[in-house]
């Protein structure tokens, strides 16, 4: 028996890395039983359920943040209450941008820190991207796996070939958790309407089209903007959270577009090509985990970067809300229907070997698991 945490809340993203690391656990252990709690709640009333398990399986997400213990994962108040070996599947860095000086300075609290070393003294630890890799490296941490997302591995679709379409009929295209990347959304619909004014189009929010108690204000009123210019398109508005089947129309659809990290996931895993649309350094470590090219959402600002020195959440959000953490693109269009253009005309080349890539990230996960 062990026990796995999950993170999913509202997000469909979440959901999906729930079900792709649950799957893949299940696949690769079919004689074990797998008890699921929820990664942000505390496991001090669990732990004589926890100390009897063969181990903790924390699963996939960003969850390599600063102050991950106990902002992100609560556990315990004493790590030691915990008798057993903790595992991360797969999990996530949150840097800002790609750049070498937000990697240089990602540097974790102490207790996050205390956190990894327990973990990696059973060689615990994984991650889903070289960037992941590098900061951990980096704060004094060696012993840590590149296993990839759980989300690029569809079971189903594992030593198949790229699935090119002949032609462009149906694009889903998912919208921008950060407000500040609303207006320059708008545009893109706008371009990618023009561009195929024949095909069916979806505009999928993983976090929902408004406010509720899992979205704030400022973030509601945005993402309702973005609905209601979609739905004057002529876009098809999929409201994807709280419920994973919400998306299962991706595998009827021909290719992805979008700001969403774990679309561009669900598509390649499925061995369809997508334009990922980098929000910050989540986007930037998927492409070069996979050799594809992303177009940036983002121009720096020069000083935002810098919050990536500040361990406190509350001071970081601080900083960044007042400073300023990236200036959005005023239009990204151009770069996105030109990078598409050139795929589409070229038999989508850049996707060579994307699918023998991820089969070979595979192995690398296969064997995490087997040691567990």
């Amino acid at each position: 028996m062990y026990i796995v945490l999950t993170g999913a809340k509202k997000n469909v993203g979440d959901f999906l890395i729930r079900d792709r690391s649950l799957k893949l656990l299940k696949h690769l252990k079919p004689n074990d039983e797998f008890i699921e709690f929820n990664s942000w709640e505390s496991l001090a009333d669990k732990l004589e359920t926890v100390n009897k398990s063969k181990g903790i399986i924390i699963c996939g997400g960003p969850g390599y943040k600063q102050d991950m213990f106990p902002k992100v994962y609560p556990l315990t108040d004493n790590l030691d209450d915990i008798k057993v070996p903790m595992y991360i599947l797969g999990a996530g860095w949150y840097g800002v941008t790609g750049e070498n000086e937000v990697l240089k300075n990602y540097t974790f609290t102490d207790k996050t820190f205390s956190l990894l070393q327990k973990i990696a003294q059973n060689n615990g630890l994984s991650c889903r991207d070289y960037y992941t890799k590098r900061v951990v490296n980096n704060n004094g941490i060696n012993s840590i796996n590149m296993t990839g997302c759980p989300v690029m591995y569809n079971i189903d679709y594992l030593n198949t070939e790229m699935r090119i379409p002949n032609e462009i009929n149906s694009i889903v295209f998912t919208t921008p958790q950060d407000p500040v990347f609303a207006n320059q959304c708008i545009k893109l619909m706008k371009s990618l309407k023009q561009k195929f004014p024949n095909a069916k189009l979806y505009a999928s929010f993983h976090r929902g089209v408004g406010r509720d108690s899992g979205t704030g204000l400022v973030e509601g009123i945005h993402l309702e903007k973005m609905a209601k210019e979609a739905a004057v398109l002529g876009y098809e508005i999929v409201d994807a959270s709280y419920d994973l089947s919400k998306i299962s129309f991706y595998s009827e659809t021909d290719l992805h577009v979008g700001y969403r990290v774990h679309a561009h996931l669900y598509y390649l895993s499925e061995r369809k090509p997508s334009f990922l649309i980098n929000e910050d350094g989540r986007g930037t470590g998927f492409c070069s985990l996979l050799g594809l090219e992303g177009i940036n959402a983002y121009k720096n600002n020069g000083v935002g970067k810098y919050s990536t020195k500040l361990q406190s959440r509350v001071m970081k959000k601080l900083y960044n809300k007042t400073i300023g953490l990236n200036i959005a693109k005023n239009d990204i269009s151009d770069e996105v229907i030109n990078l598409m253009n050139e795929e589409i005309s070229n038999g989508f080349t850049r996707f060579t070997g994307t699918d023998k890539l991820i089969d070979k990230y595979f192995n690398g996960m296969k064997k995490f698991i087997d040691n567990i």
